[in-house]
């Protein structure tokens, strides 16, 4: 039996642009959710060669390293399409106790760690002022929380100051993936979504409780489709991808 399981839906969008990899390797599990935008080209081409990618620059334990040229590579197969799509990637090895991610965008990675549920880096600029600040400086102007570039000449905007594809922004966006490990231990389920199963409008305060309520969920033994069910209840009006994963003792 499959250690992980998986649950999506369209929630409130009329299509799904969402798209994700559940893929056992020789020594681990490869796991990847692309949220999609302006079409699912990006996300379509991305679950579909993430794992080729990253298992052809793989090396003994230097799992960082695959990660970054995945992306690198990602990024110069989707760069001059108009879609886009976020990333989030995390690499489990079977005998290890770390998982390995490379995030760009907003798509959630939950853990437990230290009595605390944890959540990966958010690279959505109305939630995250950093990126907003960085985004400015690249030349990108924001309005209405949209990232836009007044040089594009056309009225393209993202939430996002990290993302693959989306040409018209190319300026603006940054490319570089944040690249993290943290611990997994068999009580501690991981959870990769896409941010339709949190709050699409990504207002910090609502965020915060929700991720502890859906944390409970899943380490009490809910599999994805009972986090899916829940973020369907609430009516995130956006499309919602969720991947449980629970790490094997020894």
């Amino acid at each position: 039996m499959a250690p992980y399981t998986v649950a999506q839906d369209v929630g409130g969008r009329s299509h799904q642009e969402d798209r994700y990899v559940a893929e056992e390797m020789e020594r681990g599990y490869f796991f990847g959710v692309f949220d999609g935008h302006g079409g699912a080209e990006v996300s379509d081409m991305a679950a579909t060669i993430a794992p080729q990618f990253f298992s052809s620059a793989f090396k003994k334990r230097n799992y960082r390293g695959c990660l970054r040229a995945m992306t690198r590579q990602l990024h110069e197969t989707t760069k001059m399409l108009p879609s886009g799509a976020s990333m989030s990637v995390v690499y489990i090895p079977k005998k290890g106790r770390y998982a390995y991610a490379a995030v760009l965008g907003d798509s959630p990675i939950l853990w437990h760690h230290k009595k605390k549920v944890c959540i990966s880096p958010d690279h959505n600029i109305r939630s995250n002022p950093v990126e907003a600040a960085a985004a400015a400086a690249r030349g990108g102007q924001i309005v209405n929380g949209y990232l836009m570039d007044p040089q594009a000449g056309a009225s393209v905007g993202l939430q996002m100051a990290r993302a693959l594809g989306n040409a018209a922004l190319d300026r603006v966006l940054a490319r570089e993936p944040e690249i993290f490990k943290f611990p997994v231990s068999p009580k501690k389920p991981v959870i990769i979504a896409s941010d339709g199963l949190l709050d699409p409008g990504h207002r910090v305060e609502r965020q915060a409780e929700q991720i502890e309520i859906l944390y409970s969920l899943a380490r009490s033994g809910g599999e994805a489709d009972v986090l899916l069910q829940d973020a369907l209840s609430r009516q995130t009006h956006d499309n919602v991808t969720v991947i449980v994963y629970r790490h094997a003792a020894g």
